[in-house]
Formats: structure tokens, sequence, C-alpha cells
């Protein structure tokens, strides 16, 4: 988004622009993804969603303490090979080079936005859900809080 005096075309853009609380003037782009893109985006999200449906059955649902536990390490094991496959799309597109040589502009939009994604959020929550699982397999009760969601990554805080 940039913050030019141009008049915004989409009535769904300003709706998006005032629930964000921005300034309804600034213009949207919707800029174009590869297919790659998207079918690397898709499955890491489809991974996470079956991961969380899981994780809320088994530490916040009536399987507490059942063996349900399985199929959370199962599916966290699916989010953990997404986003291995996510990191590698991220270095092909770069060349796997360091530093990373862009064969064009959108190589590098792509890669700029999943490394953000990667880094920001699906690194501290995977090492988030990794100890609430190893404090589980050591047999110490873990109590999981969901505090906030963000982006669609349900963020949260876990006792002991």
């Amino acid at each position: 988004m940039t913050n030019i005096d141009k008049p915004i075309t989409s009535l769904e853009d300003a709706r998006i622009l005032q629930l964000m609380g921005l300034p309804l003037n600034w213009t949207v782009e919707h800029p174009k993804y590869s297919r790659d893109y998207i079918k690397h985006w898709d499955d890491l999200n489809h991974a996470h969603d079956k991961f969380m449906i899981a994780a809320r059955g088994y530490w916040g649902g009536p399987e507490v303490g059942s063996k349900g536990k399985w199929r959370v390490v199962r599916r966290f094991n699916a989010l953990i090979r997404a986003t291995n496959h996510c990191v590698d799309f991220i270095n092909q597109l770069g060349g796997n080079t360091v530093p990373p040589v862009f064969q064009c502009e959108q190589d590098k939009l792509e890669c700029v936005l999943l490394d953000f994604i990667f880094k920001e959020y699906l690194r501290p929550f995977i090492e988030f859900w990794l100890d609430v699982i190893n404090k589980s397999d050591a047999g110490i009760t873990v109590t999981v809080h969901r505090t906030i969601f963000h982006h669609g990554l349900g963020l949260a805080r876990q006792s002991a």
C-alpha cells in the first residue's frame, strides 16, 4: 500500500482499510503471485489449519489427556514438512546463493514475503509447540491457554 492522493477504486479495499484503521485515501496494490508461491502458501496454511484443529482437540477439548496426541504430533510433523518446503522455495527464489540473486522482481517480492512470515510467525510458532510437545513427552503437565489469534497463527501461552 502506498499513501498517494488517488481515489480508492474498490469498495472492498476501502472496507479493509477502514477495518485496519488506515487512511481511506491510500491505494491498494494487488500483486500477482506465481503458481509455485500460491501452492506453497496454500500447503502451509492447510498444514497449519490441520495442526490447530488437532491441537485444540487434544489440549483444549474433550480429548485432553487421551490417546489423541498422536494426531497432534502427526499434524505437527506435516506442518514442519510444509515449512521446510517453503524454506526450500525461498532459497530457490534467491538462486540458492548468499546473498540471494533473483531472476526477476517477482521472485524477490515472493521471497521477502515468505521469509518475513517464516521468521516473524512460523519459527516462533513452531518453537512454542515443539516445547509443548517435548514437555508433554517428558510427562510434564502442560496447559495451553489461547490468548490471541494474530495473522491466522494461533499464538498461545503455556503453563506447566
